[in-house]
């Protein structure tokens, strides 16, 4: 745990804000903005997301990491997800024939989701093209209304690969539902008007290595693995 340099309070969810100045989750967003404070600070607690210096694979550098995958390892953490993502859904009164995901972690998270909803699923694999769907997907694309769910939503860059596939095979992509937008986009783009659905809706700053305050305090780099 770290301390709060606004409250003082010590907490697990602490972020840095543009003065470099460390605050825990209730001074850095103090109106709430929809944001799931309970489910970030699990995340936390849990080993999710962790602080440190890190290096992405993009080459840009972050003081936050989220093992998304060790979420689906936690029998409770996951059911919970699933559960605020089904009820998200059924809250927004979409009329919906299909959910997509893409492979393979999004088909983890979509899967339990697409039996709540007592809907078929069906997930993009990646190809030197971008995604395919495998034939016996086509059927339940052309002419439906589909919703894409996926763990996290970062460049956005795999929705749009999925996006385009549903549309070459004629389908229609209704909105995009995640645990966390860590880019604060609220739609896909500023011509479909797509909504992207989160239970977490917080950026998570990237910099490029000239402009890291870490590597400029002198701090190491976080062994990932």
């Amino acid at each position: 745990m770290t301390k709060c340099d606004k409250c003082g309070k010590n907490s697990y969810v602490i972020y840095v804000n543009e003065n470099h100045n460390k605050l825990c989750y209730e001074c850095y967003d103090k109106k709430g903005k929809g944001n799931n404070m309970n489910l970030q600070k699990k995340f936390y607690e849990e080993g999710i997301i962790v602080d440190g210096h890190f290096k992405l694979n993009s080459g840009k550098h972050t003081d936050k990491y989220i093992y998304k995958d060790k979420i689906y390892c936690n029998e409770e953490l996951f059911g919970e997800c699933v559960d605020k993502l089904t009820t998200m859904v059924l809250k927004n009164n979409l009329k919906i024939d299909c959910v997509a995901s893409p492979s393979a972690g999004g088909v983890v998270l979509g899967s339990p989701v697409a039996i709540n909803l007592s809907k078929p699923l069906i997930y993009g694999e990646k190809s030197k093209d971008g995604f395919k769907l495998r034939k016996c997907f086509r059927e339940f694309v052309k002419d439906k209304n589909i919703i894409i769910i996926d763990d996290i939503y970062s460049s956005g860059k795999t929705i749009y690969l999925l996006r385009d596939v549903i549309n070459k095979n004629g389908g229609n992509l209704v909105e995009v539902f995640c645990i966390w937008n860590r880019s604060l986009q609220k739609t896909l783009d500023k011509y479909t008007f797509t909504n992207i659905n989160s239970l977490v809706t917080l950026s998570i700053s990237a910099y490029d290595e000239d402009d890291c305050y870490q590597c400029k305090e002198g701090l190491p780099i976080t062994n990932l693995k």
